[in-house]
């Protein structure tokens, strides 16, 4: 019998308002509401950077610490339906509680219950919540994508329409500075975070005795997608000298590709708004 996920702290639905650059219409669907930003993942230029691109820090030592929720998260992309950074997101929330609240994907086990670890995305279970989800948010209807209160409504709907209940807090507001101590503490407490980003710059990092090498494995920008970790790397100099200090997000991308991956954070311009979400 699957044990249920001990609560340390709880939190309130945040009211939503959303503000930023609104975006061209697609097909026949009706105008934009002025001021609504959308989320529907675009690729940036390559002369932002490329997929190959990487940075080289040499160092005599460093201190790292990280955090990130029990087995992660699981890792889904949607292999058919457009513009779905939105609903696959959600998808991964949905999949991350249902290891504690098995009925939020019916009639399926998306872990192994041996281990904990969270299985491989199965098309039969999984793409039907991502598809029920697109739905639910209205993803395409009003414009390309979702905006951020199609998101979190279009979850919500899904959750209670299980007999479950969410609630969110934010992290981050559109003309706020990044909560870093409201991260931590969702994730200490088990909880992932919807990111709704201006721009994504996926890294993986490859470290070594003296050096690290941040490697860029994809860029977007107006995409979603679901932070579970958090890590700090403070680097130092032959004379023991704190010469740098990068801190990163551990993310779920949504993505087929490059399903995972880190995001520095040493400035948040590229986060919009980020949401902890407690299902209970």
């Amino acid at each position: 019998m699957k044990t249920t996920l001990k609560k340390m702290i709880s939190f309130t639905v945040t009211a939503l308002t959303v503000f930023g650059a609104s975006f061209g219409m697609m097909g026949n669907t009706a105008p934009v509401e002025e001021g609504e930003k959308r989320y529907y993942d675009v690729v940036l230029p390559a002369t932002c950077s490329s997929a190959g691109d990487y940075e080289t820090i040499t160092f005599a030592r460093k201190e790292e610490t990280y955090i990130e929720t029990p087995n992660t998260v699981p890792y889904y992309f949607s292999p058919t339906l457009d513009n779905a950074c939105g609903p696959v997101g959600g998808t991964i929330i949905v999949g991350y509680y249902d290891k504690y609240f098995e009925n939020l994907i019916p009639d399926y086990t998306n872990y192994y219950p041996a281990t904990g670890k969270y299985r491989p995305q199965n098309g039969d279970y999984i793409c039907p919540v991502i598809e029920e989800l697109y739905d639910l948010m209205q993803t395409n209807v009003v414009a390309p994508g979702v905006s951020e209160e199609e998101c979190l409504d279009g979850l919500q709907a899904y959750v209670e329409g299980q007999d479950y209940s969410i609630s969110y807090s934010t992290a981050k507001t559109l003309n706020g500075s990044f909560n870093h101590t409201a991260y931590q503490n969702a994730i200490n407490n088990q909880q992932p975070v919807l990111l709704f980003c201006e721009s994504v710059e996926l890294l993986r990092l490859e470290p070594e005795e003296t050096r690290d090498r941040n490697v860029v494995l994809q860029v977007s920008n107006n995409h979603i997608m679901v932070g579970f970790g958090y890590k700090t790397v403070k680097y130092y100099d032959a004379n023991d000298n704190n010469f740098r200090t990068d801190t990163y997000l551990r993310v779920a991308s949504g993505w087929n590709v490059n399903n995972r991956g880190y995001v520095r954070i040493n400035s948040d311009s590229w986060l919009d708004t980020a949401y902890a979400v407690d299902i209970y």
